[in-house]
């Protein structure tokens, strides 16, 4: 196993792990819906990123920090 191999299993063993533990504090919160609007709006954030020459995970998280600042704002106007 190359050393490139082994740092990506490492990544995506570490990723699956902040996966787990975010999805069950969601759960747990029943902020499941959110989450679901959360994972979506990661796309179009690729989309753009790669329309306009960016690297692509910096759309997705700019995407993402903007759409989870609209999701807090809503939930605080709903209460």
């Amino acid at each position: 196993m190359t050393a490139s191999e082994t740092y990506s299993v490492c990544l995506i063993l570490l990723t699956a792990l902040a996966a787990g533990l975010v999805g069950s504090f969601a759960l747990m919160k029943r902020m499941s819906l959110a989450g679901d609007v959360v994972s979506h709006i990661a796309l179009p954030g690729l989309g753009l990123a790669m329309l306009f020459g960016i690297n692509p995970l910096v759309g997705a998280a700019a995407a993402l920090f903007l759409g989870t600042i609209l999701i807090w704002h809503l939930q605080r106007a709903r209460r």
